[in-house]
């Protein structure tokens, strides 16, 4: 309640679920359901480790925005590919936070279904 007051003009709350490295989904999605009921009718943004399901179910539970980070530099094409509920590439975190190389950022690959839509 005190951030409510003491920033009245704030846009919005953005929270990182806690999840183990290499884990599959968030650890506990309910983990930041007490920052949405604190910050409403705010809008809150989440991220960490969701999927298409479990963002989904998140976001229409209790209206959070699900962010992803990831899997988009894994999915340069991911709204789509969430869209039509299309495989996602799987990221390699051993590129992430690497300064040397573009490998890991600019080389994954579109779906062909992306590809055929913008034919």
């Amino acid at each position: 309640d005190q951030l409510k007051q003491r920033h009245p003009n704030l846009a919005y709350l953005h929270a990182v679920t806690p999840k183990a490295p290499g884990a599959v989904g968030p650890k506990d999605e309910s983990q930041t359901h007490f920052i949405h009921k604190l910050w409403a009718p705010r809008p809150v943004i989440t991220t960490g480790g969701y999927d298409r399901e479990s963002g989904l179910k998140v976001a229409e539970e209790t209206g959070q925005i699900i962010g992803f980070g990831s899997l988009f530099l894994a999915n340069p094409d991911l709204p789509f590919r969430l869209r039509e509920n299309l495989p996602l590439n799987t990221p390699d975190p051993s590129t992430f936070y690497t300064s040397l190389s573009a490998k890991g950022y600019t080389d994954y690959p579109f779906s062909e279904e992306f590809l055929k839509s913008r034919a």
